[in-house]
């Protein structure tokens, strides 16, 4: 399973997040769809019609995305996240930054460098309902979960 497959999806949401041990983070990220159910929307005295629900269903996919260590990370409300410029960065979904406010908060807020981890990048995982910022001196691993592997979030 690569990053390339989760930047191929059109909408993603962010369904859990947790550390499975000390400084390794976890996502579970599902993908979504537009409901095959329309319907009509009203917002501020204006209807819209045709409206689609996007939602994740039996036939989507989850994502574990999973960092062995990292620097920091943030989760923003997408709908309260900036739009910054100049940004720097390659990808969709997944965004991996040369340049971007959150390196700069990185350095001036942490005493991380090449020698202390290590190189680490400004990794970004744009979901419908949040934004996720991770700086790290590993690159992820994103593993496909099947449909009846248990929750790994929850404690059996």
């Amino acid at each position: 399973m690569t990053i390339q497959e989760l930047n191929e999806c059109k909408y993603l949401f962010l369904s859990g997040i947790f550390e499975p041990k000390d400084n390794a983070l976890c996502l579970l990220i599902e993908e979504a769809k537009p409901s095959n159910i329309s319907e009509d929307v009203t917002i501020l005295n204006v209807t819209l019609h045709g409206v689609r629900k996007v939602e994740h269903d039996d036939t989507c996919r989850v994502f574990e995305v999973s960092w062995e260590r990292y620097i920091c990370y943030s989760v923003v409300n997408e709908s309260f996240a900036h739009v910054h410029k100049p940004d720097t960065y390659t990808g969709q979904r997944v965004r991996l930054y040369s340049e971007s406010p959150f390196l700069e908060y990185v350095r001036s807020d942490t005493f991380a460098s090449n020698d202390n981890p290590g190189p680490y990048k400004h990794f970004s995982i744009v979901c419908e309902n949040h934004i996720i910022e991770v700086a790290s001196p590993t690159e992820p691993q994103v593993r496909l979960l099947e449909a009846d592997q248990p929750d790994i979030t929850k404690a059996t």
